[in-house]
């Protein structure tokens, strides 16, 4: 009792000395980093610094801190010379400095309650500094759990609560695209909805010095399988591989090089790509798969939907996919995947494995890039489709009975210790009627709901298919199909779904479905609360409520310009100002639009916009030619 009553004024004092001495350990601080040490030492000294000073001084002291630590790095590299035989470039060792420095500080800040401060250093889309999730994950607990704060308060400030929203979406959006695997939500995913409405992403790698940069940056993520924790703990950036896959892969993609000239050698793009491709084979298992992954991303975007089937069969087992769909594809020959490409791993004798490790086993997101490809492959043939999309519902049947099973079976029964575990039919491996492949976990669904989006596409009403029959596949039993195995509809499937009743004149019905979202999440917002509003994030003008009991997803800029876009094919200009009125009334005008989009640089958004200004013109035009007749 004596040692922890007088530990307590010991750690009063301690806590004294840090606040008067404050500014002499900001000092200390900066002089460490001007000499090269603010990655080692933040860890220790950006919580303390931080926590004993103002939100002004903070800001200021992150400033400096960054600064002369740029200076320092860059001046080492100038004294050094280019003749230096750097194991790592000084930009990645600036990169990594930097990345230290603002996962310590985001950290801190969140810990002490400076949760504005902390999201305002995440670094924007131009910074080549790319933060870990966990990083984005322990700010997201933060803001949720101030925002429970809020809500339980029984007065509590709306715009308080509106910008702490606006905090959490903008985090979980990160969040979600730093994701990789089952557990995520992936934007990359989402993405991949919209290829029929929106131009494919060109790269944003312009010159050779950035393709090189970004190749370094890229091989740094992908280890080699040496079994160190280190090493295994190095995941690469999507968002850079899919640069680096698109600069090397794509024809259209002219390089400059330092002294003005354009790339005129093509033949080193894809042995470089091969190389990249072997590097990541031989890697860890999930930079292995995330480099296939992005290639598979890559392949779709350019709608090469057969070589999507191609890299699957090649590199995963059939796992989750019509075996009898995928191989007569894989078998065909492909530029992209021939005999001739991966002399490395095919070896002459396929059968011997093509892998270092052999075949991977892909994820929901894989095997639903796959079951895409296979619907726009047979995109021609309704027949073909209705007949995938069966074979898909008996995947996703089975595998929801036997994960429902597991499900009930570890809540009623109490097995004992000498009681060996049974699994139920079909998914034992040793059983001499099953399969003889490894169990794999039934935690997540293998028929993820991103799967079913080119579905309802390719059956909607809108499309030029011969006239549904009653007993024909409507994308309404699509969606109720998906409830009914528990997986939530997002908002590109009631996206898909409003654009067919749009497109063939049903205007009650398209507006019906939007008007079902915007009762779900109304917009919380007084006369004079539009201009807090107006500096909102595009996904955060909603009510307090986000997670509703129906389970209805919160209606993207994305689904208001698909609508305007199909009532403008469909000559339906009043359908087309309803839509416009319904959109500025929830994110303003495209005045407000651009003005917020500058502020939070969102790059698919920009993309977005750009798509809204062609509907305008378009819009405009058929006004202007409906009024000369």
């Amino acid at each position: 009792m004596q040692a922890s009553a007088s530990a307590i004024p010991f750690h009063e004092t301690v806590q004294a000395v840090i606040y008067n001495h404050r500014s002499l350990l900001a000092s200390v601080a900066l002089i460490l980093s001007s000499k090269g040490y603010a990655a080692i030492l933040s860890p220790l000294l950006l919580p303390i610094i931080l926590r004993v000073n103002s939100p002004e001084s903070m800001k200021e002291f992150l400033k400096e801190y960054e600064k002369l630590n740029e200076l320092y790095h860059r001046g080492t590299a100038a004294d050094q010379g280019s003749n230096s035989k750097q194991h790592i470039p000084m930009e990645m060792h600036l990169m990594l400095s930097k990345k230290s420095i603002r996962e310590c500080a985001i950290r801190a800040l969140a810990v002490i309650g400076h949760l504005e401060l902390a999201v305002n250093l995440i670094p924007t889309m131009d910074q080549e500094v790319v933060l870990d999730r966990r990083t984005y994950g322990f700010l997201l607990t933060h803001l949720k759990r101030r925002r429970s704060l809020l809500v339980e308060q029984p007065i509590f400030d709306p715009k308080k609560l509106t910008k702490v929203n606006s905090f959490t979406a903008r985090v979980q959006r990160i969040y979600d695209e730093a994701s990789y695997g089952h557990n995520a939500t992936t934007t990359e995913m989402s993405l991949l909805h919209g290829q029929e409405r929106f131009p494919i992403v060109n790269s944003e790698l312009t010159t050779t010095s950035e393709l090189a940069n970004a190749i370094r940056r890229a091989k740094f993520g992908l280890p080699f399988n040496t079994g160190r924790l280190r090493e295994s703990r190095r995941f690469p950036n999507q968002r850079i591989l899919f640069q680096v896959i698109s600069a090397l892969s794509s024809p259209d993609v002219v390089l400059t090089t330092p002294s003005g000239a354009q790339e005129t050698v093509a033949l080193s793009r894809p042995r470089l790509l091969r190389l990249l491709r072997r590097r990541a084979l031989y890697s860890t298992y999930v930079p292995s798969k995330m480099w296939l992954f992005m290639e598979m991303v890559y392949l779709w975007r350019s709608k090469r939907y057969e070589a999507v089937i191609k890299l699957f069969g090649t590199f995963f087992w059939s796992f989750g996919v019509p075996i009898e769909e995928i191989n007569p594809i894989v078998r065909l020959a492909d530029d992209l995947l021939s005999m001739e490409s991966l002399p490395e791993f095919f070896n002459g004798n396929p059968s011997k494995g093509i892998l270092p490790k052999g075949k991977l086993y892909p994820s929901s997101e894989q095997t639903s890039l796959v079951w895409q490809s296979l619907v726009m492959v047979h995109s021609g043939d309704k027949v073909k489709v209705v007949a995938l999309y069966k074979k898909m519902m008996a995947f996703a049947r089975t595998y929801h009975e036997a994960s429902k099973q597991l499900h009930v079976n570890a809540e009623t029964e109490n097995p004992s210790l000498d009681t060996p575990y049974v699994l139920p039919p079909g998914l034992d491996p040793e059983a001499d009627d099953s399969p003889s492949l490894p169990l794999v976990s039934l935690e997540h669904p293998l028929i993820s709901a991103e799967t079913y989006t080119p579905f309802i596409a390719q059956l909607s009403p809108g499309r030029k298919r011969p006239v549904l029959r009653r007993s024909d596949l409507f994308p309404s039993q699509i969606i109720r199909d998906m409830t009914t195995l528990g997986l939530r509809p997002t908002v590109y499937h009631f996206t898909e779904l409003a654009r067919g009743y749009a497109l063939v004149g049903e205007r009650t019905k398209a507006l019906k479905v939007l008007d079902h979202l915007e009762a779900a999440h109304p917009v919380q917002a007084s006369q004079e609360d539009t201009s807090e509003l107006s500096g909102s994030s595009f996904e955060d003008v909603t009510s307090v409520n986000k997670e509703r009991k129906d389970g209805l997803p919160l209606p993207d800029l994305v689904l208001y310009i698909a609508l305007m876009r199909s009532f403008i094919m469909a000559r339906d200009l009043e359908g087309v100002a309803e839509v416009d009125g319904k959109m500025k009334s929830r994110y303003g005008s495209m005045r407000d639009m651009q003005t917020r989009n500058e502020k939070e640089k969102v790059g698919s958004v920009k993309e977005n916009l750009d798509y809204l200004e062609e509907v305008y013109r378009d819009w405009h035009s058929m006004e202007v030619a409906r009024q000369l007749e």
